[in-house]
């Protein structure tokens, strides 16, 4: 994000994107410790043998420090000036990077090796939490617009404020050895047992949090914490009526393994199994899918989860619900697949008896179709029927059209 100073207009369309952090911690530890000290003779002694301590890898980084360091604010001025967009002239501005999305799994990678004339591994401890991590200020404020719109707190007159964007770590990756040679091991939570546990090869054995905060870590993943779902959620505009809340309906199962793992989950999606009919998609196998890709529900249990979480846009991008009420292929979407592969076997069969005439010389020798027109008839007649999903059609391409190398008087163009 960008804003200029001068003009008062500020830029924040084009957040960084990005799930994968990597920071060189040492770098970070000495630009905050240098920030944080004064001037005079007792503080630069002080200063000196805290860089010291960093560059031997005696002292200790900690994490928040390294997530300031790779966020801070870069200024623009002098030789360096921003050109501001809205009112075309060089303003002094200041330039910051944040995340445009908050991950479910957030990789923080430290630079432990640094490179150039003297190679080492950097050695200093990393102090990380184990729970909490608040990642709120390092967020795009869209991110939290976004995801709290239906049930954000008022405080009277005041903006809205939203529930902090908390990590809990789940794995760390650790590195022993040096440049030369090393050995990575992983510690990994299990949730279920809430116990630690350390693997290096072959070997699994119990840890304490102690440990895990102790370890050399080189990669350190986090979770993010639930969002607790709205206390009253959104009516939908197409809410079921309440004569179908009753029976059993059928849920994808991959929407429901994020459920249960994700923080945040998705708009329930039924949109790669169900038709808008209510049927299950003309190019899916009934068998594998009953058996592999979806779960039964009640029909209120799922209108109840459409409401907390919400419908997934349709392939237009408007809130469709779709409900799978039958585990049988929909008759509807099956005789229009049937009708657009009779049109592609009538056009394959026109074009063999055109090229069988060409053989027999009964074609004359100059015959054009225009390129545009001819890319769009090879892609619909290339699909096969059987594997087209009924949401993305591959559509004919109509009348032959040739104006992209036909005048307005059907002469070619040069």
């Amino acid at each position: 994000c960008t804003s200029a100073s001068s003009c008062g207009f500020s830029n924040s369309s084009s957040p960084v994107c990005c799930e994968k952090i990597a920071f060189d911690h040492e770098a970070a530890a000495l630009e905050l410790e240098s920030e944080d000290e004064s001037a005079h003779e007792t503080t630069k002694l002080k200063m000196a043998v805290t860089n010291a301590g960093l560059l031997l890898g005696f002292k200790s980084v900690t994490l928040e420090s390294c997530l300031k360091h790779y966020f801070r604010a870069e200024f623009l001025t002098g030789d360096n000036l921003y050109h501001c967009a809205r009112c075309e002239d060089l303003r002094e501005a200041k330039k910051e990077a944040r995340l445009s999305k908050a991950p479910e799994i957030l990789v923080l990678h430290l630079k432990r090796f640094t490179s150039g004339l003297f190679k080492r591994k950097l050695t200093n401890r990393l102090i990380f939490p184990l729970k909490s991590l608040d990642m709120t200020e390092y967020i795009h404020p869209e991110v939290h617009h976004r995801h709290h719109h239906h049930h954000h707190h008022h405080h009277h007159d005041d903006e809205p404020t939203y529930p902090p964007i908390l990590y809990n770590l789940t794995s760390v990756v650790a590195h022993s050895g040096g440049l030369a040679s090393g050995h990575y091991t992983t510690y990994a939570f299990d949730q279920t047992l809430e116990k630690w546990y350390h693997y290096n090869d072959s070997k699994v054995r119990k840890v304490s949090s102690k440990k895990v905060s102790n370890s050399n870590a080189y990669i350190l993943l986090y979770q993010r914490v639930s969002v607790p779902l709205p206390l009253s959620p959104p009516t939908l505009p197409n809410e079921q009526t309440t004569e179908e809340n009753d029976g059993e309906v059928f849920i994808s199962k991959s929407w429901m393994v994020r459920l249960l793992s994700s923080s945040s989950p998705s708009p329930v999606d039924n949109h790669s199994l169900a038709c808008p009919h209510g049927a299950l998609k003309p190019h899916l196998d009934v068998e594998k899918t009953a058996r592999n890709s979806v779960l039964a529900v009640s029909s209120k249990k799922f209108d109840e989860l459409v409401k907390a979480y919400g419908p997934k846009p349709n392939a237009c991008g408007l809130p469709t619900v779709r409900k799978l009420k039958v585990l049988e292929k929909c008759r509807v979407c099956q005789a229009v697949v049937d009708e657009r592969k009779a049109l592609r076997k009538a056009d394959i069969v026109s074009i063999d008896s055109i090229h069988e005439q060409d053989e027999l010389n009964n074609v004359p020798e100059n015959i054009v179709v225009g390129k545009k027109w001819l890319n769009q008839w090879n892609e619909f007649v290339d699909v096969k029927s059987d594997c087209e999903d009924c949401d993305f059609p591959v559509n004919p391409p109509g009348p032959i059209d040739n104006g992209d190398v036909t005048d307005d008087f059907g002469n070619l163009m040069p």
